[in-house]
């Protein structure tokens, strides 16, 4: 190895790659503690809000119980109902307007006291008793409310009835609230945003007298939401509101309130979007993290559920913002980085040719006089090691000039070099019997770890059984007795096993490959890919695919088992990643190249892959998909590589992400159109 060689890799190994590793290092804890800080202040917003609605809320739930337990309001109310339609002038009459006065003072004081933007007492069917309003005005709709109350009717009729008098959102807060107090959703009416808090009031002998509507706008919960520092650009906090009879949620952005909308639960897990609502609402759990909210994009978000209403409450910010920061410094650190390395580059170029060129010309003046001119001179002024070691070479070449006239020395000389060639001859036998010993070494290290993997893998097969065997036990022990949560357990319990199971399969598979000896032989390759689809028919029988096989195919020279191995993995494959296509294309087929090549490949209309991760797919443990979606283990293409580069072919792939994807191999002598011993 030269000098600049040296310094190369002197370069590399203590100042490129430790400041590269050093760099890794640092901005992984920075996205790190980054997450960490951002989600800490999501939490305490999200905490904050939630705190807030559910003192809002439940201030106005407290206001619909006193409002319930008002002695004064009992007593009118039933006096009003009983007394309204009589004669004008009379003593009832008197007493009805009476109460009807001392009711609206009830309701104007819950008005003001509370905010609302309308107070509305309606008796059992739902006719409009009295209001109070932004304009403080109070009357009475129906002038015999109580008449036909006892009346039954369907809920057709009721909500005809009601049409007429209220709007969609006060009929649905009506029918609610005849039975407990009820908060409806967020609804819209012209430019502002309200909701109803509904509850039944009863007299003073438990009778059902009508019901209390209050209507809330939810402007001051907005501005709340609004207010909220420390959310970034895209940051912003939003509502879920559930509407369970209907199965879907609403969701509420103060930020933007033209991205408010309502999605159906289903959609919402089909899709996985609003993962953080979808936690809160249908697994009622609080929690942070990195997510993906209902308009699609990654975040991170904090998101918790509000006691009083049921409702769920997120706060989130867009992960490319939350990371933004970081991502500038790792752009300017590359930069530095690169002026830094640049900076070694040119020291490392300046100190290489101050060492280099005067090594240079010594090892030319050693070669000169090497040829016998010993009266050649070499040295140089500088007064580093290297001048020295020219000056001391020629004083050398001197005093050798000065006793070659010596036969004598010269024969010294002569027996000093015979001496030294002896030397360096015992060196490099012995050199070559340590080569030897070492090739010896490794290869009995290559059996013991060819053993240790043997022996690993019925080591690991052992628990595995054990393992599935108590779960059947359990199953079977425990019978009808166990929970449906426990049996989901032991579910899991033996599926893990099954996959380890199939991992190490796997992996003693691609082992064995490797080590494998190649058994070459004539294989009808049209039979083989007909039997291999025969016998993954009974997989494939409730789906609709359509198999395009390209014949005749060629009779190839090659290992049988290892083909076979091939084509189930590439024709398996195909299968799988095509399961959600309503209609499968299949294609296997060959095409010649200008060279007279022949290429075999295995074309689908499935999910496909993105181009820029194609070296991924062949290696060991790498998958372009989530397990959840596509099964397996990481390690069948491995296997298929390995298997055609032993036979001496290539292989690569193609695929457009959502539209397919195809696999392409070759192998040498190929094409055989007949022979003996044909095999499938």
């Amino acid at each position: 190895m030269t000098i600049r060689s040296k310094l190369i890799l002197i370069f590399l190994g203590f100042i490129i790659l430790p400041t590269l590793i050093g760099m890794v290092t640092l901005f992984s804890n920075l996205n790190d503690v980054v997450r960490d800080i951002r989600i800490s202040q999501l939490e305490n917003i999200v905490d904050l809000e939630r705190s807030s609605l559910d003192t809002f809320f439940l201030e106005r739930k407290n206001s619909a119980k006193l409002f319930q337990a008002n002695l004064n309001m009992q007593e009118n109310l039933s006096k009003f109902l009983k007394y309204s339609g009589k004669k004008p002038g009379t003593s009832y009459s008197r007493a009805n307007s009476r109460a009807k006065k001392r009711l609206r003072e009830i309701m104007k004081n819950m008005y003001s006291t509370y905010g609302y933007s309308k107070v509305m007492l309606l008796d059992t069917r739902g006719k409009i008793l009295l209001v109070v309003n932004q304009t403080d005005v109070s009357y009475k709709i129906d002038d015999n409310p109580s008449k036909d109350s006892s009346d039954k009717l369907s809920d057709k009729q009721l909500s005809d009835k009601l049409s007429n008098q209220l709007s969609n959102p006060e009929i649905n807060a009506f029918k609610e609230g005849l039975n407990k107090i009820y908060f409806s959703g967020i609804d819209k009416e012209l430019d502002d945003y309200n909701m109803h808090c509904a509850a039944p009031l009863y007299s003073s002998s438990n009778n059902l007298l009508g019901v209390i509507i209050f209507e809330i706008n939810v402007k001051s919960i907005f501005d709340f939401l609004r207010s909220t520092t420390g959310l970034g650009n895209t940051g912003e906090t939003f509502i879920g509101i559930p509407h369970s009879h209907e199965k879907k949620i609403e969701f509420i952005n103060p930020f933007h309130l033209d991205r408010n909308k309502t999605i159906l639960a289903k959609d919402l897990i089909k899709e996985k979007i609003a993962l953080p609502m979808i936690h809160v609402l249908l697994e009622n759990q609080n929690g942070s993290g990195e997510s993906i909210d209902y308009l699609g994009h990654k975040v991170l978000a904090a998101w918790r559920k509000v006691p009083s209403v049921g409702w769920g409450i997120v706060a989130k910010i867009d992960s490319s913002e939350a990371f933004s920061q970081v991502a500038k410094l790792k752009k300017r650190s590359l930069v530095a980085g690169l002026f830094i390395i640049l900076f070694y580059i040119t020291a490392l170029f300046l100190l290489s040719k101050s060492i280099l060129f005067p090594l240079s010309s010594l090892q030319k003046g050693m070669e000169i006089v090497g040829r016998g001119q010993l009266g050649h001179r070499v040295g140089t002024k500088s007064n580093d090691e290297i001048g020295r070691l020219s000056r001391d070479f020629d004083l050398m070449s001197k005093n050798l000039q000065q006793i070659t006239a010596s036969r004598d020395e010269l024969n010294k000389e002569i027996l000093v070099r015979k001496k030294a060639e002896e030397e360096i001859s015992k060196l490099n036998k012995e050199l070559e019997l340590r080569v030897i010993e070492r090739t010896a070494k490794l290869e009995e290290s290559n059996k013991e770890l060819e053993a240790f993997s043997y022996s690993v893998s019925h080591d690991l097969r052992a628990p595995l059984r054990h393992i599935q065997g108590f779960v059947e036990i359990l199953t079977k022990n425990l019978g009808p007795s166990i929970d449906v949560k426990s049996q989901r357990h032991l579910l899991v319990i033996n599926n893990a096993a099954i996959k380890m199971g199939e991992l190490i399969d796997d992996l003693l598979m691609f082992s064995r490959m490797g080590r494998a000896e190649i058994q070459l032989t004539k294989l009808n390759l049209e039979k083989l890919i007909s039997t291999l689809i025969q016998d993954m028919h009974l997989d494939t029988e409730e789906r609709n695919i359509e198999w395009k096989i390209h014949s005749p195919m060629p009779v190839i020279y090659c290992d049988p088992s290892m083909i076979r191995i091939v084509m189930t993995n590439l024709i398996s494959n195909a299968l799988k990643f095509t399961k959600y296509r309503q209609h499968s294309i299949i294609e296997i087929g060959i095409k010649m190249e200008k060279n007279n090549e022949t290429i075999f490949f295995v074309k689908d209309n499935g999910v496909g892959f993105d181009m820029q991760y194609v070296n991924k797919l062949f290696g060991v443990f790498q998958r372009l998909h989530k397990i959840e979606e596509f099964e397996g283990t990481g390690i069948g293409l491995a296997n298929v590589k390995r298997i055609i580069n032993r036979h001496g072919g290539k292989i690569w792939a193609e695929g457009i992400l959502n539209e397919g994807a195809t696999i392409y191999f070759t192998l040498p002598n190929q094409k055989i159109t007949e022979g003996e011993n044909e095999r499938t």
